[in-house]
């Protein structure tokens, strides 16, 4: 039954008779479907990290292109840990906050601070 159900939709999906507010809303429902959270969040945190490599890359400058005299520094990882952290929808200082502390406090430069 739930075989034949996928069928007729990818058959109505190919032939283009659902609007795309409707075919958005079926991937979406099957997107995490028999996944578990874990696999969800890699998928979705694999996906901003492509995203990053196709949108987000600096290209090489070439003459005539405009130089910014300040900007965003950041590469996949940090937009991947920002994903990831709201995905914990944490607003305030959380895991990433306690794992800068432990790393800052044990530093030679943190040590400063503990005395």
């Amino acid at each position: 039954m739930i075989t034949s159900l996928i069928n007729l939709i990818e058959l109505i999906w190919h032939n283009k008779v659902l609007s795309e507010k409707n075919k958005y809303l079926i991937y979406r429902d099957r997107m995490f479907q028999e996944k578990t959270e874990k696999q969800a969040r890699e998928e979705i945190l694999h996906s901003v990290k492509e995203y990053y490599k196709k949108y987000h890359i600096k290209k090489d400058f070439s003459i005539g292109d405009n130089i910014p005299y300040s900007g965003r520094v950041y590469d996949y990882e940090e937009m991947v840990n920002l994903v990831d952290s709201s995905l914990d929808f944490w607003l305030t200082s959380g895991r990433y906050a306690e794992k800068f502390e432990k790393s800052f406090f044990n530093s030679r430069h943190g040590n400063k601070f503990l005395k």
